[in-house]
């Protein structure tokens, strides 16, 4: 989201919002594999805060979601649930992926 300073906020599930600083060690548990290979549960919520004037003239809210083919259905029923809430969409694949598919 556009504004007039860098922020990261994060929420899990129903608790509070957490203001974190924009360094990396603040994402280590944001994703969705933990350091051991095991699958995280848990899916937050982040927000992030941009001062950029691309982003202001957009006048836009970005969301980025786990993928729609997400080996965990929780995660994947999520980011349908969001897609059918949104105006427009634009999906990112791994270009060796879709090459594939294309081969096949």
């Amino acid at each position: 989201m556009a504004g007039t300073e860098y922020s990261m906020k994060v929420r899990y599930s129903q608790k509070e919002w957490e203001s974190r600083l924009m360094e990396e060690i603040s994402w280590r548990d944001l994703t969705a594999i933990d350091q051991d290979g095991n699958e995280q549960d848990v899916v937050a919520q982040v927000y992030l805060t941009l001062d950029h004037a691309w982003l202001q003239v957009l006048d836009a809210e970005l969301i980025d979601t786990p993928g729609v083919e997400d080996l965990s259905e929780r995660r994947a029923a999520f980011t349908f649930d969001v897609l059918s809430q949104c105006d427009a969409v634009v999906f990112l694949s791994v270009q060796q992926y879709f090459l594939a598919e294309q081969k096949g």
